[in-house]
């Protein structure tokens, strides 16, 4: 048997290198496609103009049926069943941050772990199909673009203690698979991490205040009289409004919201709702978690942040060059 030649030996494996390279990415957006070619994740307008607002739905069929637990819980219930507080969380920060700073959530795992979700879990305490076959392929969000796509996930997993505190803030389901839901507590450090200023409140004046200086709220539906969803406390985004409505974006796409027997609810398009401005209580509303963005000086103090795990930032140089350096 001859001999292969050296310069085709080094052009096979030169062959051989890019194909392995090609199908072993790394970033989140490469891995899955299945992640990409969502229908409901997109940007919208309201009917009165105001906009650009980022929409995200728990139950997206992308992501529907991923398990959305802390470690060790006995229970496995999906993110489209309760993902809602890192849902609506999402489309906050996805409106109000400017998409090149998504990534700054990697700063904040916990020991420095990635984001890294697949088609099983939002964390990887219940990947079960990385456990039983070793080629599994899980997704790591580095780029901004890759938080974009996934941010609801990536709250998910630091709801579930992947974060620098390594507190829980999902709540523990019964053994049944109760919902024990996401507690509020998860607000705080997310804007605490984007710069976001933020404060409760119970008055739909402070709401109306908030938007006008170009803020979002989350409104906590709860009490017997919550009609979002059927028995459970729920989160949905107030985005704007004009003399006579509240447009509202909810996580949770449906069809009709059987609960709304006297038709407080105006469905516009899949997760995009008003009501009048007068029905806050008859839908449900209690507390307002209000968001107001960061000042335009926060970002520009900020160092451009290329990798969050390796801590690799660009900074600008007099002659408008990057240059890498840690964080």
């Amino acid at each position: 048997m001859k001999k292969m030649p050296l310069r085709l030996l080094v052009a096979l494996l030169l062959v051989i290198t890019s194909i392995i390279s090609v199908s072993s990415p790394t970033a989140f957006a490469e891995d899955s496609p299945a992640f990409e070619n969502s229908r409901l994740q997109r940007v919208v307008y309201m009917p009165n103009g105001a906009g650009p607002f980022h929409y995200y739905a728990q139950n997206d069929p992308v992501w529907n049926g991923l398990v959305y637990e802390a470690p060790n819980a006995s229970s496995q219930r999906p993110f489209g069943e309760g993902g809602c507080n890192p849902t609506a969380l999402a489309m906050v920060v996805a409106s109000l941050v400017p998409a090149e700073r998504l990534n700054l959530l990697g700063l904040n795992t916990a020991r420095g772990r990635t984001f890294t979700m697949c088609t099983c879990s939002v964390n990887k305490h219940f990947c079960y199909l990385g456990r039983k076959d070793p080629d599994h392929l899980r997704t790591t969000l580095l780029t901004n673009d890759d938080f974009a796509t996934a941010l609801p996930l990536a709250l998910g997993d630091f709801a579930t203690g992947n974060n620098s505190n390594q507190r829980l803030h999902r709540l523990v389901g019964s053994r049944q698979g109760g919902n024990g839901g996401t507690s509020k507590t998860l607000f705080e450090p997310i804007a605490e991490v984007y710069g976001l200023s933020l404060r409760t409140s119970r008055q739909m004046s402070d709401v109306i205040a908030t938007l006008d200086r170009g803020g979002m709220a989350i409104a906590l539906c709860s009490g017997n009289s919550q009609i979002f969803s059927a028995g459970n406390g729920h989160y949905v985004v107030i985005a704007s409004y004009d003399d006579e409505y509240l447009y509202i974006m909810d996580p949770f796409v449906r069809h009709s919201y059987p609960q709304d027997r006297r038709g407080f609810i105006e469905m516009l398009d899949d997760g995009i709702v008003r009501i009048k401005r007068t029905c806050g209580k008859n839908v449900g509303f209690g507390t307002f978690a209000l968001f107001e963005p960061a000042p335009e000086t926060y970002y520009a103090s900020l160092p451009v942040l290329l990798n969050p795990y390796t801590r690799e930032v660009a900074s600008t140089s007099i002659d408008g060059s990057l240059t890498a350096s840690g964080y």
